[in-house]
């Protein structure tokens, strides 16, 4: 880790990447009255190259700061920063909420409070003060990496900056493209069906001049108590349902990133089966069992729909119904032991309708339409359990 952050949590970039270089230049073509020779200009521009490793320094040391963020978080956790509103106004989402901040008070007080909030499981606190550093300086970036790119990619879209959720997802593109056991799956599986927000609300009034002093800015850092242990963070996963992106595009048609992702997943599970041999000649082996853990671990829409693709490469129907029912099987195990028994405060809140999971074959020449199989993977509300009564002594 970087000397200057400590365990301090590294921040990631928007739209505009800070650059000393860019800004010696367009401060010397800014300043040049025209007509002029650039020589004074330039020889001046050196004086500027350390302004991004200074802009840092405010940031982590909480120096000459001029508002703070109460963040809240989906587990109900509250990040507080110190931050720069010249600095972090680079976000639109920030942009927007600054102007608000400063327009609803003639004489602000000395630390104006900006208050947010995200329901969204993946913004952490890690990735939270990552985005935000990397609006003072593109170093902190170094920090950006397969393990933490989901919460940055979620965070980075929150805020409204498109460069560094693109750089984000292609770490994730890569680590989906290399996913390959049951929990790499699962967890990616969880991260693009968690519950979303539309990233552009802030909570309460935005101003309280009664704020605490804040302790140095990225204290939780990247092994800290904020740190990640999955790409959706810390707090437990929520009930699935598609995520609507709301960052700033240039068309609202376009698909989201968990859209994207969920494309190149199902992409991957679809291409296991060659990969892993799955399927090779002889008794079923290490790869099918590894094959099964995967399937039973999703979603039933989306097993579902991997079970019947043809692309699914499987010998011959017969051995995907086998293997279908065998997955059926296992999921049914699976459901059991991980569900809470009844009675339990657990059970009562959630209490799902029991559903019952079946595998049927179609037979003759409508078996199995363009790129289906003939294997149709089904599921029914369970029968409730009938007793008969006798009154018979």
């Amino acid at each position: 880790m970087d000397p200057q952050f400590g365990t301090a949590i590294p921040p990631a970039n928007g739209d505009a990447q800070p650059s000393p270089t860019v800004a010696s230049t367009s401060t010397a073509s800014a300043a040049q009255p025209a007509g002029t020779s650039a020589g004074p200009a330039l020889s001046y521009a050196d004086h500027y190259v350390d302004l991004a490793e200074r802009l840092l320094n405010g940031y982590t040391r909480c120096e000459f700061t001029d508002f703070q963020l109460q963040f809240t978080h989906a587990d109900g956790q509250q990040t507080v920063l110190a931050l720069h509103a010249i600095i972090v106004s680079r976000s639109p989402l920030f942009l927007q909420l600054l102007r608000n901040l400063w327009a609803n008070q003639s004489r602000p007080p000395v630390q104006p409070v900006l208050n947010m909030a995200s329901p969204d499981s993946a913004v952490s606190a890690s990735s939270l003060s990552l985005v935000i550093a990397s609006l003072y300086s593109p170093a902190v970036l170094v920090h950006l990496d397969h393990k933490n790119a989901a919460a940055v990619l979620a965070t980075a879209v929150f805020f409204g900056l498109n460069r560094l959720a693109e750089l984000a997802f292609r770490l994730c593109e890569e680590s989906v493209s290399k996913a390959t056991s049951p929990e790499e799956i699962a967890t990616w599986v969880e991260f693009v069906d968690r519950e979303g927000v539309v990233p552009v609300h802030a909570v309460g009034s935005g101003l309280d001049s009664r704020s605490a002093t804040p302790l140095p800015n990225g204290i939780a850092g990247l092994n800290g108590p904020g740190a990640l242990s999955s790409p959706f963070g810390t707090a437990a996963p929520v009930a699935p349902n598609r995520l609507a992106t709301a960052a700033p595009t240039s068309s609202s048609a376009a698909p989201s990133y968990e859209d994207r992702l969920r494309t190149l997943l199902l992409d991957r599970i679809l291409r296991l089966p060659s990969e892993l041999g799955a399927f090779a000649q002889g008794p079923p082996g290490p790869a099918q069992g590894q094959l099964v853990e995967v399937l039973k671990l999703l979603p039933f829409d989306l097993f579902k729909r991997i079970i019947e693709d043809s692309k699914f490469q499987v010998p011959s129907d017969m051995d995907r119904f086998n293997f279908a029912k065998k997955v059926v099987a296992a999921r049914k195990q699976y459901f059991h032991a991980t569900a809470s028994p009844p009675g339990t405060p657990a059970a009562n809140a959630a209490a799902p309708t029991e559903f019952e999971e079946a595998v049927v074959m179609q037979f003759g020449s409508g078996a199995g339409g363009p790129g289906s199989s003939a294997v149709n993977v089904l599921r029914k509300p369970r029968k409730p359990t009938l007793w008969k009564v006798s009154n018979a002594m």
